[in-house]
């Protein structure tokens, strides 16, 4: 049976030109890639929308490695660098884009 997950480490540009970095450890992760540009947005703030942002990519090393040390993974730690920043959404929100219930 596969785990299909890993620690994912969000790269995220922000409006106001910085980067900053989410932490999360996930499956099915593929699902922030997939689907129009609405679908993408609502996973992506369902995956990492919850989780601390730092702009220190050092900072988001070590919560990636402490955190790897509370799982079993998969795939590791991986960053994934995203083209535009995480939209903020609710969960209602999110619900209805993607038609059903988180």
């Amino acid at each position: 049976m596969s785990a299909d997950n890993g620690i994912y480490i969000g790269k995220f540009p922000t409006k106001d030109g910085w980067i900053e970095y989410r932490v999360i450890e996930a499956a099915a992760i593929e699902n922030v890639a997939d689907g129009n540009r609405m679908e993408q947005d609502a996973y992506r703030a369902l995956y990492f929308g919850q989780a601390p942002a730092t702009r220190s990519e050092d900072m988001a090393l070590y919560w990636a490695k402490e955190k790897s040390k509370q799982f079993y993974t998969e795939y590791g730690i991986k960053v994934l660098d995203f083209d535009r920043p995480l939209v903020d959404m609710s969960r209602d929100d999110i619900n209805v884009i993607l038609g059903m219930e988180f």
